[in-house]
């Protein structure tokens, strides 16, 4: 079929060629009222304006500006549908940050009263011109930040907000409000937390220089702020410092006290597994109380002799098992072979008065099992699992040199082997793995301090060493399958925590750590 087109002769209302053609749809005048090619010749002058109006400066369009042009294919909506909702604002942002991050905040470090601290966010929200002026912005920028991290589905950590908390902090840390160490308590105390709160939050990432240099700004405040000899009877010059922090009452002597005891739990063990000195000089005297829960200075409960007192808070737990895991490194690293057999003697006598300390430290812990009996409450798991790993995490530390190798000593790898069973039943026994499973399947991912993360993996390769000597045993094979069966939960366990998000943990549990190690 063959069309011909002619030309128009326009002729009205119907030419001549539509006409002859029986198309009298297809004839239309563009000046017609209401014809298809003057409803797109308007359509195209209004798309022309719109164009014009937003390639303007904003400060330049009227009042009201142009209508933004939408995607064509995109289903608008009817006319019952509601406006997208409004930003959050700050008061709801912190909220939300602050019910993610307090229920777990004393495991990341976070020393200050809850209470009081939250109060004070209160304030800040109502009355912002008028609020306290001591709550520093780097402060707030790093809960956020580890809400963020906590809530890795939320808002918080959308759009690079996790990135962007973490500058902001890092910069208002550095501020002379916060880097100076002035005598104002608020100043100093809320530096000491930001630190603390920035070296966990690298260690959680898997950024070790970071984390090791933000603890030794912590370790800096807490010497020199005399944190170190809070109550004591010794001279300055003994301990490092004049205690210029003047508590106002016992929930502030509180934050003085366990922020001290959180930063040097910290530098002590973190000084041993990640291999460097500890920024607490040797000269040094420690002479501040063993903390107490926090409970217990809101009570205003304190012991009659303060001093004296022997300490069984969860962190006085894992500061006395710190202390002792930092002895170990120390002592077995005067070891050599070619020691005169003098030293070599003494130096035996000291590693067996250490054994003997830390046995009976760990004799006076509740067992696990009696621990899942009695139930552990949830907000002191975390901590008491850490305390108890590192308790007997000091054993292997003292007694590893000499159970591996040519000339291992079997005492010393029994030891060994009884210090790896009990860090197994830590685990199992306080449902690491299940617990952490389950809460990672909300919103919220529950936090287990990565630090762990090393000690069972040091675990793991005393337990894979006497499985491979065991297998050569065929009377031992079903002691051999226990301890592969305790082997692979702990190796399980690092790794569902790596899947957190832990950068850290992932380290440990890969194959690049295990050949460090």
């Amino acid at each position: 079929m063959t069309f011909l087109f002619q030309r128009c002769d326009s002729v009205r209302p119907i030419c001549g060629p539509c006409s002859r053609a029986q198309r009298f749809e297809d004839c239309e005048y563009g000046d017609a009222e209401g014809s298809n090619v003057q409803n797109l010749e308007d359509q195209i002058s209004r798309l022309q304006i719109r164009i014009r109006d937003l390639e303007r400066p904003v400060s330049n369009r009227p009042h009201g500006g142009g209508v933004p042009l939408q995607d064509p294919y995109r289903p608008q909506p009817g006319p019952s549908s509601m406006p997208p909702p409004p930003p959050p604002t700050f008061a709801q942002v912190l909220r939300f940050a602050l019910e993610v991050f307090l229920p777990q905040a004393t495991h990341l470090g976070f020393f200050l009263n809850q209470k009081r601290f939250r109060d004070t966010c209160k304030r800040l929200v109502s009355a912002p011109s008028t609020s306290n002026p001591d709550l520093p912005p780097a402060l707030l920028n790093t809960i956020l930040l580890w809400a963020a991290v906590l809530a890795p589905t939320s808002h918080l950590a959308s759009h690079g907000q996790e990135a962007s908390f973490l500058a902001d902090a890092l910069k208002q840390s550095g501020s002379p409000i916060l880097s100076s160490m002035s005598t104002h308590r608020h100043k100093v105390i809320y530096a000491l937390q930001v630190e603390v709160l920035l070296c966990q939050y690298f260690l959680y990432r898997g950024r070790l220089v970071e984390a090791q240099y933000h603890l030794s700004l912590a370790v800096s405040k807490v010497v020199v702020g005399g944190l170190s000899s809070i109550r004591s009877s010794m001279p300055a010059s003994a301990t490092g410092g004049a205690q210029i922090l003047q508590p106002r009452d016992s929930i502030e002597e509180a934050e003085h006290i366990i922020g001290f005891w959180t930063v040097y739990s910290l530098d002590k063990i973190w000084s041993v597994v990640l291999n460097f000195p500890s920024n607490f000089a040797e000269r040094v005297e420690i002479d501040t109380p063993w903390p107490l829960e926090m409970e217990e200075y809101e009570r205003n409960q304190f012991p009659q002799h303060i001093l004296q007192h022997r300490g069984s808070s969860a962190l006085a737990i894992l500061a006395k098992s710190a202390s002792l895991l930092s002895s170990a490194k120390i002592m077995t690293d005067q070891w050599r072979e070619n020691l005169p057999a003098s030293a070599r003697t003494a130096l035996c006598q000291r590693i067996a008065a250490l054994n003997n300390r830390i046995r009976k430290f760990r004799d006076s812990l509740p067992t696990p099992t009696a621990l899942a009996a009695a139930g552990c409450p949830p907000t002191l798991k975390p901590s008491i699992i850490l305390a108890h790993t590192t308790a007997h995490a000091s054993t292997i530390q003292l007694n590893r040199p000499f159970a591996m190798g040519a000339n291992a000593n079997a005492q010393s790898m029994e030891l060994c082997l009884r210090a790896c069973r009990s860090i197994f039943w830590v685990v199992r026994a306080l449902g690491v793995q299940d617990e952490y499973r389950g809460g990672a399947n909300g919103n919220v991912t529950p936090y287990i301090n990565p630090i762990l993360g090393p000690l069972w993996l040091s675990t793991t390769q005393i337990l894979g060493a006497e499985i491979t000597k065991l297998r050569k045993v065929p009377q031992a094979a079903a002691v051999a399958a226990d301890l592969s069966s305790a082997c692979e939960e702990i190796v399980a366990c690092m790794q569902v925590i790596a899947q957190g998000g832990c950068g850290f943990m992932r380290e440990c549990s890969s194959s690049r750590y295990l050949e460090k190690g």
